[in-house]
């Protein structure tokens, strides 16, 4: 159950066993290895059984004692008292010597994947349907919404020369809420979601403050090879991991558009889809 809706099952290896998470690190900064060692000693008094920690150190440290790092000797600490340590080989590689975990009393893993994925799809108004990805609802069933652009729905102050990233649907302010209320906003997905300069949450929200129907993700050329880690949409949402998907509902979109004979301005948004 995420976001209030229903995604189906998961289990693993211990399906009655509870989970504790102790917070250490923050994605802005890092962290610092006393915060870490500070999370295993509290676990260790809460009485757990295993500790996973998915995170070594960047590099092995100097010297011959190479084991007394303060986060290998605190997992010595845990192991003497009858918990089972695992942790990742390493943050970095694949190259030679890129792996960072080697302490023999740490039962060490490699990187790893699978094939869990949420899908959903969006039909569009010349009935193709097209998949994505996303834990989110989907629009009312048996009704299209207008898809609308977000650099099709820029307030007067803004312009892509001024914003060219407005696209992104990071900032409400740039846009005019009378063209986006009720419709499905098309945000670009780019490269600087990758890098964490722009968000999947914060497009969210300027969707949500300007009163959208939901929100379609396209892909932008450039981001290929990247993973998609799924993410929960708090309102009707897709997410097209296909930059060929991509264009195909940029293409209907485009071919979609009423323009005014003289000054090309678009005059109607013809475009309709639901998400399901």
């Amino acid at each position: 159950m995420v976001a209030g809706n229903y995604f189906g099952n998961a289990s693993g290896m211990a399906p009655r066993s509870h989970i504790a998470v102790y917070k250490a690190l923050y994605k802005s900064f890092g962290g610092f290895a006393a915060d870490v060692v500070a999370a295993i000693d509290q676990a260790a008094q809460d009485g757990v059984d295993i500790i996973s920690l998915s995170i070594t150190p960047n590099r092995r440290p100097p010297g011959i004692a190479t084991f007394f790092n303060p986060i290998d000797m605190a997992l010595l600490s845990a192991v003497k008292s009858g918990i089972f340590v695992v942790q990742a080989a390493g943050n970095t590689g694949p190259s030679p010597k890129s792996m960072s975990s080697f302490s023999p009393w740490i039962f060490t893993v490699g990187a790893a994947s699978h094939d869990r994925v949420y899908s959903n799809s969006i039909v569009l108004g010349n009935n193709v349907t097209i998949p994505g990805v996303g834990l989110a609802p989907g629009t009312c069933s048996n009704e299209m919404y207008t898809l609308i652009s977000a650099v099709h729905a820029l307030s007067n102050e803004t312009t892509l020369a001024n914003d060219m990233y407005a696209g992104e649907c990071q900032d409400p302010s740039n846009f005019d809420r009378e063209f986006i209320q009720g419709n499905l906003l098309i945000c670009s997905y780019s490269i600087r979601f990758v890098l964490g300069l722009s968000t999947v949450k914060q497009a969210l929200q300027t969707a949500k403050n300007l009163s959208a129907a939901g929100v379609v993700f396209c892909m932008d050329p450039f981001v290929i090879g990247f993973q998609l880690n799924p993410t929960p949409l708090n309102m009707p949402g897709i997410i097209i991991p296909s930059t060929n998907d991509s264009k195909i509902l940029l293409q209907y979109y485009n071919s979609s558009l009423e323009r005014d004979g003289f000054t090309k301005k678009i005059v109607r948004f013809g475009a309709v889809a639901s998400i399901s």
